[in-house]
């Protein structure tokens, strides 16, 4: 299933994982998504930078912290995120 101009998206029960959500690209679309009702699971390294998106106040944009995909043990440790519970639409 490919984009097609024009296709709308709905974000109901959508969920995604932008890596590296601290800062340039992956902020961007982290922030973007959440905006338009996406569940994010924005992934940083620093306890600072998970603060700075919590400081958005975007319900829908979950900092993990920590999550360097370097790190094999924070991979491991990060198998199983609880999603927040959000209203039907």
């Amino acid at each position: 299933m490919g984009y097609k101009k024009g296709n709308s998206f709905s974000p109901s029960n959508k969920g995604v994982l932008i890596t590296g959500a601290s800062s340039g690209i992956g902020f961007s679309i982290a922030k973007f998504l959440a905006e338009r009702g996406f569940t994010v699971f924005g992934t940083v390294r620093k306890e600072s930078d998970a603060e700075k998106l919590k400081s958005l106040k975007i319900p829908e944009l979950v900092p993990v912290y920590p999550l360097d995909l370097t790190e094999p043990s924070h991979i491991n440790m990060k198998t199983s995120i609880s999603i927040p519970h959000r209203d039907s639409d």
